[in-house]
């Protein structure tokens, strides 16, 4: 009788640098990025708050990025430790981080990015597919079509 099979999840297969995608818009994050650096909550950690945000960045630039454990993985790839400025990160590293550093200190940064992807918005075709998005919603929801008293 052989008892040989095996239960649980199987292996996955390695994430190639050749499926990886987003490296580009580390040109622009980086240095906006950088001012986190100097968040290190403990004299041995090894992971900054600038490098943490990066990797989950960089998570949200691939779609085969798919778990914390991806994460990890894609850490040891050199061309992910060159363009992002980490090193191989574990697991437990990444893990803790999200308890260690405090979410508020990115609050700036956020509206950095948002003031420069403003100008954006000059474009016509995107200024009237809003406009016309706002008036279906305004449709759905029945505001336009209720009656309004201009005599007063």
């Amino acid at each position: 009788m052989n008892t040989s099979s095996k239960k649980g999840r199987r292996k996955r297969q390695p994430i190639p640098e050749s499926a990886l995608q987003g490296f580009k818009y580390f040109k622009v994050l980086s240095p906006i990025l950088q001012r986190l650096h100097i968040e290190k909550d403990h004299h041995n950690r090894e992971l900054y708050f600038d490098q943490y945000i990066a990797l989950f960045l960089f998570y949200f630039f691939n779609p085969t990025v798919t778990s914390l454990r991806a994460i990890q993985q894609v850490s040891g790839l050199k061309k992910v430790q060159n363009i992002l400025g980490v090193k191989r990160t574990s697991l437990g590293l990444l893990s803790e981080a999200s308890y260690v550093f405090d979410s508020q200190l990115i609050a700036p940064i956020i509206q950095q990015l948002a003031e420069k992807a403003i100008p954006l918005e000059t474009d016509i075709k995107l200024k009237l597919d809003f406009q016309f998005d706002w008036l279906k919603a305004l449709i759905l929801k029945g505001e336009c079509c209720k009656p309004t008293n201009y005599s007063t």
